[in-house]
């Protein structure tokens, strides 16, 4: 059963019950971050110690009876159980069904994805099934991405104001697991500090913003038309668990930018001002090669390639090919596209 947006907190907090669900998406944090919120409404806090079974996918894929044995097996220590699937693929679908087909599994099964195809096997089996939750686990953007940063500052017992928040928001949400420790990080920062108010200062001086490495490896590069330089950080980026989607989202969130920047600069305003007065602010370690991108890319430009960017998105959701493989193709196409 493919679970609405505002039946996933119900979901994780328990109210709905499923014995099986499949969390994927392209926000890998975020659905680490749901599966062990839902683990923990299952268990408890105490029973994650004692009553969590952790597998790979892989590892069920080429066993595909652990799945069984661990699901539907007896607990040494009593109590509830739950087992977590790292990542799930297509090929671990005929042991779930082997699961449902043997009845209620004894222990609670929380599948963890990558970003699954509409055509994923996995993806639509836990869609079709009744006992079976499929949750989406997308990135967060706008007002949602905003209340979440504010959840998080408030579990630290802090504050902030509408426009920190904003600053906040436009350098993070990439990823759910990144934001939650930038913002823990904040937490550290403040201290014992007697006004528990966030800044725009302590942002400035803290948070090694989840998109400054992809910036400087990939979107930097990419805005100034090196595609060796591109390819490199591509890899590096891939290499420490990057999604592929996630980055082409990077890159279309700096053309956004760089399109409402052209607009000031076609009205009369300077690059480097345009850039200084934009906000939210621009990092000042990201500013440079704002104002290169706006002295060589023409509005035209932007426009074009932030569609083609979007339809990249789409064709590595939907297509057969592996997703690396795609990402570096059009990416060197794009990044080595003549001046329109």
């Amino acid at each position: 059963m493919k679970l609405k947006p505002r039946e996933v907190e119900r979901l994780l907090a328990g109210e709905l019950r499923f014995p099986v669900v499949l969390f994927y998406g392209p926000d890998q944090g975020l659905v680490m971050e749901r599966s062990r919120r839902w683990i923990r409404s299952r268990l408890g806090e105490a029973g994650e110690e004692w009553g969590l079974v952790q597998l790979d996918g892989e590892r069920v894929a080429a066993e595909p009876g652990l799945l069984l044995e661990a699901a539907q097996g007896l607990s040494l220590w009593g109590g509830r159980r739950a087992v977590r699937v790292r990542h799930a693929l297509d090929r671990i679908t005929p042991a779930l069904k082997a699961l449902l087909a043997r009845g209620e599994p004894a222990a609670a099964v929380a599948l963890e994805a990558g970003d699954l195809g509409p055509q994923s096997t996995l993806r639509r089996f836990a869609e079709a099934a009744e006992r079976v939750a499929s949750c989406p686990c997308y990135r967060l953007e706008g007002a949602e991405l905003q209340q979440r940063i504010r959840e998080l500052i408030a579990e630290h017992g802090l504050a902030v104001d509408q426009e920190t928040l904003a600053v906040l928001a436009a350098h993070l949400g990439a990823d759910a697991a990144v934001t939650r420790r930038e913002v823990e990080k904040l937490a550290l920062y403040i201290g014992d500090r007697p006004d528990r108010r966030v800044r725009i200062g302590d942002v400035e001086a803290v948070v090694a913003e989840a998109s400054a490495a992809s910036l400087d490896a990939v979107v930097e590069p990419f805005l100034d038309g090196s595609p060796e330089r591109l390819m490199a950080g591509v890899e590096r980026m891939l290499e420490t668990g990057h999604n592929a989607v996630a980055l082409v989202r990077q890159l279309q969130a700096a053309m956004v930018r760089l399109v409402e920047l052209r607009s000031r600069v076609d009205g009369g305003l300077a690059p480097r001002e345009a850039v200084r007065r934009a906000r939210p602010p621009i990092f000042f370690r990201q500013q440079p090669a704002y104002v290169r991108a706006l002295s060589r890319w023409s509005r035209r430009r932007l426009l074009e390639t932030l569609a083609e960017l979007q339809a990249l998105e789409l064709a590595l959701k939907q297509t057969g090919a592996p997703q690396n493989v795609l990402l570096r193709q059009r990416l060197l196409e794009l990044a080595g596209a003549p001046e329109r």
